[in-house]
């Protein structure tokens, strides 16, 4: 079996809140009235059970589908079960199964892994976790990976699909179209890999999660919890309907038919490596910690009176029913923190990410410019020539002025409301941006991180000197 790393962001390990880091991405797609009582976009957490020196967590998930020759061989009772040989028909994706039956090849593989110390070691080793397991990856693990993980922008991750070059989606996926599967399963790998490196994510076998179905209200779950979920459409599905969001709900049970487990011919399976998260060689202080810098973060940086307040108030009823309710509150208005601070922090992420866009538009705009000046004092030009250059030179010199104004009013906006998470934010969209492969972009967050840190020592005269830190001093239209 073949597996894919999947990083879902970086904290350095010194970072005492590193322990209880996560990403948040959307999940889901925007409202349409169809589906949206299934697959309505909901913000979600993500992060992975591995880690590395640098800080970098990720986890491991199935480059492919589970195949038919896997399932005979993990299925099997003992050695001689198992098939000596395996033709063409083993390399499609097992289907037929339901929820059990993946969960009971995770535990069959799981227990293959443990039969033998050094294999299991050598796993260890390979993944980085104590005491890994195979199990179905969850809804949120799968739909992380499905859309490009890291390796795609947040833009691209929110959009339906993953993107797709020429072919669009019958160069990746096996759907019930006529130039595709035509209702029947194809062998693993045979279209396009996704930006994870990751086949099969839409159509050929539709994937069983870990977790039971649940429906979605707004912006969030509902209460009610149902049967199994699958995700990814599969060769039964017409092309148009299969994404990044689609999930049905089929019953672990039912009376029809042969009554008993449900099994649908198109559901299949692909597995992740997982590991208990207060494992043996865990430290339980650093999450202690970690929670107490979280809840002092939010604390002081948004409602430091009302919390403390609350405390002191609890603290003089406390052994009462009054002082039971006050610490109640207090734990909701926490936790009510917690989640303001993260958004806020997407928020700044957005904000930082918009202003480096706008300064590359502007370094852009100056180069062009630098052109058209020089053309417009070339003294070998004729003067209609001249005027022609020296107007294009002011149209964009119009534009670079826009821009200027808008980024001067980016900083001193992250400047006076979000000073004090700039710095750190900042770090993480250069993360994310790197991970997708846009380094340039992430040098232009430095300069707003940069800037940001001059306008806040009051370095910048006015709305031009910061637009000139971005421009440098070698444009020879430059007033001196």
């Amino acid at each position: 079996m073949a597996f894919r790393r999947v990083n879902t962001g970086q904290i350095a390990p010194s970072d005492p809140r590193a322990p209880l880091y996560d990403e948040s991405f959307m999940m889901g797609r925007p409202a349409s009235g169809q589906r949206s009582f299934i697959e309505s976009r909901r913000p979600e957490y993500i992060t992975g059970a591995a880690d590395d020196k640098n800080g970098t967590r990720y986890y491991l998930i199935g480059k492919y589908e589970v195949t038919v020759a896997q399932y005979k061989a993990v299925m099997a009772a003992d050695a001689s079960g198992c098939p000596a040989s395996f033709g063409p028909a083993e390399a499609m994706p097992q289907t037929s199964l339901s929820w059990y039956d993946g969960m009971e090849f995770g535990r069959r593989l799981s227990s293959w892994l443990y039969a033998d110390p050094q294999r299991l070691g050598a796993i260890s080793q390979e993944t980085g976790l104590t005491d890994p397991y195979i199990r179905l990856p969850t809804e949120v693990e799968w739909e992380f990976a499905a859309r490009g993980g890291l390796r795609v922008s947040n833009t691209e991750r929110s959009d339906d699909r993953f993107p797709m070059g020429s072919g669009g989606i019958d160069a990746y996926a096996w759907t019930n179209a006529p130039q595709s599967a035509q209702g029947n399963a194809k062998p693993i790998g045979t279209r396009r890999q996704n930006p994870l490196g990751l086949f099969d994510v839409y159509g050929n076998a539709a994937e069983i999660a870990q977790e039971p179905f649940r429906l979605t209200r707004g912006d969030r779950l509902h209460g009610e919890v149902g049967g199994f979920v699958v995700r990814g459409g599969s060769y039964l599905d017409d092309p148009q309907v299969v994404n990044s969001a689609l999930r049905d709900e089929y019953p672990f049970f039912t009376s029809a038919g042969s009554r008993g487990e449900f099994r649908l011919r198109a559901n299949g399976i692909r597995v992740i490596f997982g590991a208990a998260i207060l494992n043996r060689a865990v430290d339980i202080d650093a999450f202690e910690r970690a929670m107490d810098h979280i809840s002092s973060d939010a604390n002081e940086a948004i409602a430091p009176l009302a919390t403390a307040d609350l405390q002191r108030l609890a603290a003089h009823h406390d052994g009462d029913a009054i002082g039971e309710e006050l610490k109640s509150l207090q734990g909701q208005l926490s936790s009510e923190l917690m989640q303001r601070q993260e958004l806020e922090g997407r928020l700044v992420r957005s904000l930082i990410v918009n202003a480096a866009l706008m300064a590359r538009e502007m370094n852009l705009t100056a180069k062009v410019m630098d052109v058209y000046f020089e053309f417009s004092q070339d003294q070998t030009s004729t003067s209609e020539e001249r005027r022609v250059y020296l107007n294009k030179f002011n149209d964009n010199k119009l534009n670079l002025d826009l821009y200027s104004d808008q980024y001067a009013n980016m900083i001193k906006t992250l400047s006076s409301e979000y000073n004090n998470e700039v710095s750190r934010q900042a770090l993480a969209a250069k993360r994310g941006l790197i991970e997708a492969g846009n380094a340039e972009l992430s040098n232009f967050v430095s300069g707003v991180d940069q800037n940001v840190g001059a306008e806040t020592r009051g370095e910048h005269e006015n709305s031009q000197a910061i637009a000139a830190s971005v421009l440098g001093r070698d444009h020879t239209w430059l007033p001196r």
